[in-house]
C-alpha cells in the first residue's frame, strides 16, 4: 500500500490469490479428482469444497478490511491517499458489496440474483475486484524491490 507493503499484508495477498485462483479453476481440479477412485476421490472433494472456496473467500475479505482499515486510520483524506491505497479501497469496497450477492456462503441471507446474466456479471465485477485488490497489495512492494536491486 504505500511504497513499502508490511509482510503480513504481503503473505496474506499471496495465500489469498491462490487460493482464489484454484477457486477458479475448480472445474478442471474437480475433473482430475474424478479420475480417482474410491475414498481418495471423497477426501480430495471434501479438502477443495472446504480448503479451496472457502478459504479463498474468507482470505480475500480479510485482505479487503486491510486497505479501508489503512485509509480510516489515516488523518488525510481519501484524494491525498496513494494510488494504491485508493485502488485497494475502492476493490475492497466492491468485493465485500458483492460477495452477498454472489457467494454460495450467504444465500440463506441475501437472495441470490435469479437470471444467469446478472449472475455472470457479478461473479466478473467480483473477479476483477480480487484482482485489483490482491494487485494492489503485492504490485508496490515487488516493484520496490524491483528499483532497490537495480
Amino acid at each position: 500500500m504505500s511504497d513499502q507493503v508490511p509482510g503480513d499484508v504481503f503473505a496474506l495477498s499471496i495465500v489469498a490469490g491462490s487460493c482464489w485462483s484454484l477457486r477458479l479453476l475448480r472445474r478442471q481440479i474437480w475433473e482430475i479428482i474424478e479420475s480417482l477412485g474410491g475414498i481418495e476421490r471423497l477426501i480430495v472433494g471434501l479438502f477443495m469444497v472446504v480448503g479451496i472456496d472457502h478459504s479463498g473467500e474468507v482470505l480475500v475479505a480479510v485482505l479487503a478490511f486491510r486497505p479501508l482499515w489503512m485509509a480510516l486510520r489515516d488523518d488525510r483524506s481519501f484524494d491525498r491517499l496513494e494510488r494504491g491505497v485508493r485502488i485497494g479501497v475502492l476493490a475492497g469496497l466492491a468485493f465485500l458489496l458483492l460477495t452477498p450477492f454472489s457467494s454460495g456462503l450467504f444465500y440463506f441471507v441475501v437472495p441470490q440474483p435469479d437470471s444467469r446474466t446478472v449472475a455472470i456479471v457479478l461473479q466478473v465485477v467480483r473477479n476483477v475486484s480480487v484482482a485489483l485488490l490482491i494487485g494492489s497489495s503485492i504490485l508496490p512492494r515487488i516493484s520496490s524491490g524491483f528499483s532497490s536491486s537495480s
